[in-house]
């Protein structure tokens, strides 16, 4: 397990557990950090939720939980990282759906990594997410999402990398994305979504491949 004595080591700027085989929660005591920019505890086994307290580190840039077994929801509570530039939550089993506190332009526009893979998200993608101006790569692929893509995502102008593929997601990739099978973002390298074959989920022009 995370010792909890790691809370009392106030002058900590980064740490990294990652590719160990940890067990049991997150310490709350994380959020006894106020110094702390870069935290990875990625590839254990962690489970049980993502603790509100971790969400009141204003100083972390990069938060790597990925490929654990955590469970929960992510909380509103997350709009207290305003520095955060990297949050990485794939390969767990984390529900409820996308907060749309995330797009909050004022506190969240620094964030550009966010991958949300491989969980079991629910909901739709809100219209909010155009707040996330400086975001490059958006992995929202293997989830349980519904609805549309929106045509926000094309305002975008940064985003490098977005995958839809894996969801119950419908419709048309809206014409703010593709402009027949021209990409509108010279900046998207990679767009992925559920547009393979006759009668595909998603009608997509301009995607990069079709699953």
């Amino acid at each position: 397990q995370i010792p909890k004595s790691f809370g009392d080591m106030t002058s900590l700027l980064e740490l990294d557990v990652g590719d160990n085989m940890l067990t049991g929660n997150i310490p709350t005591e994380f959020g006894e950090l106020p110094n702390l920019g870069e935290l990875y505890m990625n590839k254990n086994r962690l489970n049980g939720t993502l603790p509100d307290e971790i969400f009141g580190i204003g100083s972390l840039k990069i938060l790597c939980l990925s490929n654990n077994t955590l469970t929960g929801t992510i909380s509103d509570k997350i709009e207290g990282l305003s520095n955060l530039r990297e949050l990485l939550l794939d390969g767990n089993f984390i529900s409820g759906t996308i907060p749309e506190v995330l797009g909050n332009l004022k506190k969240l526009s620094s964030l550009k990594i966010l991958y949300l893979n491989n969980n079991t998200l629910t909901g739709t993608i809100s219209n909010k997410i155009e707040g996330l101006s400086n975001l490059e790569k958006l992995e929202l692929r293997d989830n349980f999402i519904s609805g549309t893509i929106p045509e926000v995502l094309g305002n975008l102008k940064k985003l490098k990398v977005a995958s839809f593929q894996g969801n119950k997601i419908t419709g048309m990739m809206p014409a703010t994305v593709c402009s027949g099978k021209e990409m509108k973002n010279d900046n998207l390298e990679s767009l992925t979504c559920d547009c393979l074959g006759d009668r595909p989920k998603v009608s997509c022009t301009c995607c990069t491949k079709c699953f």
